[in-house]
């Protein structure tokens, strides 16, 4: 129903939209996990990943970026990140 999302306000068409998709991998995520989750397990969290990036290869959005949010176990910088974003979107 995302996809449909996309193109029923026109984000596929509309250059000023863009898509991030913020990403660790498996193991952060389920060490970080809120406890909010049905599941926290490092394969629930592989299976969402998956999801993830499946829905985010098949968004007709053009102008897209996945970005890792981890570095060696911990967070990264969140200005790191930002300038990263930014740089991103002036191109």
């Amino acid at each position: 129903w995302v996809m449909n999302l996309e193109e029923s306000y026109g984000f596929d068409v509309n250059e000023n939209v863009y898509l991030l998709l913020l990403t660790a991998s498996p193991e952060f995520l389920a060490k970080h996990d809120d406890g909010l989750s049905f599941d926290s397990s490092i394969e629930a969290r592989k299976m969402e990943l998956i999801n993830f990036r499946n829905a985010f290869q098949e968004s007709k959005i053009v102008k897209k970026l996945e970005l890792q949010v981890e570095k060696n176990g911990y967070y990264r910088d969140e200005k790191e990140i930002t300038e990263q974003v930014l740089k991103f979107i002036k191109t």
